[in-house]
Parts: structure tokens; sequence; C-alpha cells
């Protein structure tokens, strides 16, 4: 495979797979040339088996929520990174962490830190496409309260530390039913120490 065609079938998404390369030349070869291309500062490797297109053959890098999405699949943004997404924290959170019913872990590559945390089948529910740059799944708002209330301990003081804000942006209705379907008593606690914040 020539560099020249390696842009044109990335033209509408810059990050790839070997498998994907793999169905139209021999894997060996592709090996070589990837090998060859990331020394030449054309590609970046995101993990094992998985690249993206360096500058300046794009214009700009791909948004790492979808780079996180891509990287373990299935996933979704939550946790910190969509809270912040949605202005519900103040800080700036420069990881991005993801559900995923997969393994939990860390990929850290040149684009940053990706962080995945396991949750079984049954939680992985309450995500939603966008599209900005590119598309990606995210957690919606009341879900992203869930998952972190899921993976922490709960108390008032916690709840407080997290220092959300914008609140009123929150269906509580929905925050309610899908605690409900969490089946944890500490989650429905979480949910009925937030509303005191109201």
């Amino acid at each position: 495979m020539k560099w020249i065609d390696l842009l044109k079938i990335t033209s509408n998404n810059p990050v790839f797979n070997t498998g994907f390369l793999s169905s139209m030349e021999d894997p060996k070869y592709i090996r070589v040339q990837l090998n060859r291309w990331i020394n030449q500062k054309k590609i970046i490797k995101l993990k094992k088996g998985h690249y993206m297109i360096n500058k300046p053959y794009i214009n700009e890098f791909p948004w790492k929520f979808h780079i996180a999405n891509f990287l373990n699949q299935p996933s979704y943004i939550s946790l910190e990174s969509a809270l912040g997404f949605y202005s519900l924290i103040p800080e700036y959170i420069p990881s991005i962490t993801s559900i995923t019913t997969g393994r939990s872990g860390k990929i850290t590559n040149l684009l940053g830190t990706f962080i995945y945390r396991h949750v079984k089948g049954s939680l992985f529910f309450g995500y939603t496409k966008i599209k900005m740059k590119e598309e990606a799944f995210i957690a919606e708002k009341e879900k992203a309260l869930i998952d972190l209330f899921y993976f922490n301990k709960i108390s008032k003081e916690y709840i407080k530390e997290l220092r959300l804000q914008n609140l009123d942006t929150i269906d509580f209705e929905k925050l309610e039913i899908y605690a409900k379907k969490t089946g944890k008593k500490k989650i429905l606690y979480a949910v009925s120490l937030l509303k005191e914040f109201l």
C-alpha cells in the first residue's frame, strides 16, 4: 500500500486499525509499512494495532472523545470527563475517562491519557451519540452522575466536595429512574443527598 492510498481511504476518518488494512494487503507487509510511517512521523501509534494520521496530513487532530471510543469498544465517555463536558463541575479534566463492559485499564499515547472503568452489562446504558468534530458516545448528564456515585464512597461531604454546578439542568426524575435501575442503595442515597444542594 502506498501512502497516498492510505490517505484516500482514511480521508473521512483519520483513525484506523490494522484489521482494516489487512483486508487489503498482506499483514506482514502492512506491519513493515506502518513502522516506516511511524518513524517518518506520518502516523501516530495510539495503542497496539490502532493508529492515526499525523499532521500535516490532516488539518487537526480528531476529537479525543472520538479517539477514546475507538480505542476500547464498546465504551462511552463518562464520570468527570462527561461532567466537565456538560459544565457540571468547574475543573478541567486532562485525561478522558470512559465506561466499558470490557477490561478496566489506561492507555497513554501522544494524544493524552485514556482511562477505562469496567461495569457489568446491566449498567451499560444511559449514553447518547453526539456530533461535534466527529461522532462520539457520551453518558447523559444523569448517567454520568450515576457512574460517578457507583465508583465512589458516598457521603454528604463527598457530594459537597464535588462542587457540582448547573444542577438545574439535571432531570432528577430521570436520575432517580437510573438510580433505581442500578439496584444499588448507595446510589439512591447519593441522589437523595444531591437534592439537598438544589
